[in-house]
């Protein structure tokens, strides 16, 4: 299978700064959108960013290891709120894919929280 990708991320209109992070592995890929108008929003997504790609390190991943991933960003984002209260309240939202294995056979996790999505592009579509 060939694979293509990249990402991404747009200021908009209305943000001074970009609060968004991504990344680009071999296994998974993620787009992290900070929550703009709450406090480091661009902190928010460059936790999450960090969580998510230790997914690339593992030999393979499971739903499991998906799901781990993603509450391991949530915690780092409370303790980063916790440790400073002039954060407090920051938050991302968080969509990706990375390759997994069920029942011993490849498949596609396609996961978001919030309202960042993946699209699928086939053929022009």
């Amino acid at each position: 299978m060939r694979l293509e990708c990249g990402y991404r991320t747009d200021i908009g209109r209305v943000r001074e700064t970009n609060e968004d992070s991504g990344y680009a592995g071999e296994h998974v890929w993620v787009v992290a959108d900070g929550m703009g108008g709450h406090a480091a929003g661009d902190v928010a997504s460059a936790l999450v960013v960090e969580q998510v790609a230790t997914l690339d390190t593992l030999a393979s991943r499971t739903v499991a290891d998906v799901v781990r991933a993603v509450e391991a960003a949530n915690h780092a984002i409370l303790a980063y709120g916790s440790a400073n209260p002039t954060s407090r309240g920051l938050g991302s939202t968080v969509t990706g894919v990375a390759d997994i294995v069920v029942d011993g056979g490849p498949r596609w996790a396609v996961f978001n929280v919030g309202d960042s999505r993946v699209y699928h592009l086939a053929e022009g579509t």
